[in-house]
């Protein structure tokens, strides 16, 4: 479904919102929300979970985080490594290189299927959004009426949730206030 920006940030905003400690009364009054884009098209949940599940950065996820008992011994019996490089592995592959690789997959999936299906279907309504201490996708779509709401979704979390209860939201975000939405 199509929806121009002004509909995206309304629905961003009122998760936003509920969000208690969230930091955001108004997100065009705020400064806090950077849309780059006239319209936007909606996408799916189920769109999402597809995403996270066959990109090969968030797919690998999982695979990263299970970790054979037979190498997280030797990994702890292992000499230390010097702060730098631990601080810099650490930072490659952190919650906002998923979200913003995430956000870049979306954009080229809608690209790709414009191209091959002759097609002008507006960028996703699908961006980042980052707290205090952590990034996660923030994505507008839509129920079984047509109504519009907003969700979260986190590709770093091997569990990929997906919500939009402002309380699990809280949860997700980590540390608020909320500093930035980008979509």
């Amino acid at each position: 479904m199509k929806i121009d920006a002004k509909t995206a940030l309304r629905s961003v905003e009122n998760l936003l919102t509920a969000i208690g400690g969230s930091g955001v009364n108004a997100l065009t009054e705020s400064g806090m929300f950077v849309m780059v884009d006239e319209s936007y098209s909606t996408v799916t949940p189920q769109e999402v979970k597809t995403m996270m599940a066959n990109s090969p950065l968030t797919a690998s996820i999982a695979k990263r985080l299970s970790v054979p008992q037979e190498i997280k011994t030797m990994m702890a019996n292992s000499p230390p490594r010097p702060p730098t490089i631990k601080m810099l592995a650490d930072e490659l592959g952190d919650c906002d290189d998923f979200a913003l690789h995430l956000k870049a997959v979306m954009a080229a999936r809608t690209r790709r299927d414009n191209m091959m299906n002759g097609t002008d279907t507006p960028p996703p309504a699908f961006g980042i959004i980052f707290s205090q201490d952590h990034a996660l996708n923030v994505f507008v779509t839509t129920d079984e009426r047509g109504g519009i709401y907003t969700m979260l979704s986190d590709a770093s979390d091997p569990n990929r949730p997906i919500t939009a209860d402002p309380n699990k939201a809280t949860q997700m975000l980590k540390t608020l206030p909320v500093r930035i939405v980008y979509m």
